[in-house]
């Protein structure tokens, strides 16, 4: 599925199950304030130098 070069399935499953945990976590606080609105951003740096383009983080958005 990744074009450009592999993402290390173990890594992005960890970093998705986090955010999911945390987000679930929030959701439940009796005093949260922002329920209504919550945006959860992802940022990949990409430190390969044999890469030619950009991430193809389809993998990762579609399990979010």
């Amino acid at each position: 599925m990744l074009s450009y070069h592999d993402i290390h399935h173990p890594d992005s499953t960890f970093l998705i199950e986090e955010t999911n945990q945390y987000v679930m976590n929030l959701m439940r606080e009796n005093h949260n304030i922002i329920f209504q609105h919550l945006q959860v951003t992802l940022a990949i740096k990409d430190y390969n130098l044999n890469a030619t383009a950009r991430h193809d983080v389809d993998l990762i958005i579609m399990d979010l």
